[in-house]
């Protein structure tokens, strides 16, 4: 077709969201403007946009001043860098001497691996969210986000740069797959924190 491939998934993306975008523009009904019966309600005149966004900047300072907000700030941005470095991956074990094969097999398997995380992650965050309402996700969480170092040093460090430890690696980073993929489906149901009163 003359268009590399990452031009035609970016397009795609795009083309979906855009797609996406105009159905819910036409077609979804915002619950804080429908009555009872499901019909929509009169919609109060907006406020003029110096008032929104004089509105949205107290919001934001008032939400900014709140401790276990900054820290979920801090812990987000530092958290992130580890992803980041994750992108370059299948370069890392190219350098190291692993064939395009074994590059491609033992990162579908750290993928594969992060998907059944990912559902053990969830289920157990709901779980755990039953016995201790107030801790049990974070807890989860802090256990995924802790196995995440050790496992990283033993993948970085402690194993040879041999493109003959496949299995050894493959090991490693399945382990590791499973273990740090448990944060977002373990904890991300603010929806369960905060009240219904803007739905009303």
């Amino acid at each position: 077709m003359g268009i590399p491939g990452w031009r035609i998934s970016f397009h795609l993306v795009g083309m979906i969201s855009v797609a996406v975008g105009i159905l819910v523009r036409f077609l979804a009904n915002d619950p804080r403007f429908v009555d009872s019966d499901g019909n929509a309600k009169d919609q109060p005149p907006p406020p003029p946009f110096q008032e929104e966004v004089r509105q949205l900047l107290k919001e934001a300072k008032e939400v900014m001043k709140v401790p276990s907000f900054q820290l979920l700030i801090a812990q987000g941005i530092s958290g992130s860098f580890p992803w980041s470095a994750l992108s370059f991956a299948p370069m890392w074990l190219e350098l190291i001497g692993f064939s395009h094969k074994s590059t491609a097999l033992l990162w579908t398997l750290f993928n594969v691996a992060q998907s059944i995380g990912a559902l053990f992650g969830g289920t157990m965050g709901d779980v755990l969210a039953k016995h201790l309402p107030n801790s049990g996700r974070i807890i989860l969480a802090q256990i995924s986000s802790g196995s995440a170092v050790p496992l990283a040093a033993i993948l970085l460090l402690l194993l040879p740069y041999d493109p003959s430890t496949t299995l050894m690696h493959g090991i490693v980073m399945f382990i590791m797959g499973l273990c740090v993929s448990w944060n977002a489906p373990a904890t991300n149901k603010y929806v369960s924190l905060c009240p219904l009163y803007h739905l009303l």
